[in-house]
């Protein structure tokens, strides 16, 4: 069996948690379209998480190794990310005018 660590450094997107955790269940549909790997904890595994984190709480959710927080914390996050793709959006839409009048 694998480390949780080892789980972090090797899952481009990885969520410990416990099924019946309702706000487990949010970060998975939140992410669903990302196909997260979803990791059981167990009384087992609180130690490590602790070791790791600082915190035993779940869920715990981790993209490209680094730990992104709870449900909370990641929807506010991709809620951030979103918003900067659509500025990212305009401005590059707006360069494209940009050129396209001084080409004239």
């Amino acid at each position: 069996m694998h480390t949780l660590a080892h789980i972090i450094e090797t899952t481009p997107l990885v969520i410990f948690g416990m099924e019946t955790c309702p706000w487990c269940q949010k970060a998975k549909q939140l992410l669903k379209s990302q196909k997260p790997l979803f990791v059981p904890v167990g009384p087992e595994h609180r130690a490590e998480l602790k070791r790791l984190t600082g915190k035993t709480s779940v869920p715990q959710i981790y993209r490209n190794g680094k730990l992104l927080g709870g449900y909370t914390d990641t929807a506010a996050l991709l809620e951030k990310e979103k918003g900067r793709g659509k500025s990212l959006q305009r401005s590059r839409s707006r360069a494209r005018k940009t050129r396209k009048s001084s080409r004239k």
